[in-house]
């Protein structure tokens, strides 16, 4: 059961990161000059995503509904409101991996 879990686990960390890299794809072709800034930014996203939704031994994970639901709060302040269209619609269209 537990490598099930922890195979689990490492497919939605992939997925997580692969949605984050392609967000910053579409950014930094638009604005090249802050590409680099843009690649950390992505790096930490991952990592909160991960803290958010997976278990920890103090805690039961968030899940994806809650850091949705983040992400709808946050729209304009801290999140940008384009990135926030984009990420509720690869959840719309099942391709949002949290």
């Amino acid at each position: 059961m537990a490598k099930a879990e922890s195979a689990a686990s490492e497919a939605v960390t992939r997925g997580f990161q692969k949605t984050v890299d392609a967000l910053a794809y579409v950014v930094a072709a638009r604005d090249p000059y802050s590409a680099g800034h843009e690649a950390r930014v992505a790096e930490l996203a991952v990592s909160i995503g991960e803290a958010m939704a997976h278990h920890r031994p103090h805690r039961e994970g968030l899940g994806k509904d809650f850091a949705l639901e983040e992400i709808r709060q946050g729209a304009g302040a801290p999140y940008g409101p384009e990135v926030v269209k984009a990420c509720l619609r690869l959840e719309k269209n099942g391709k949002l991996a949290i």
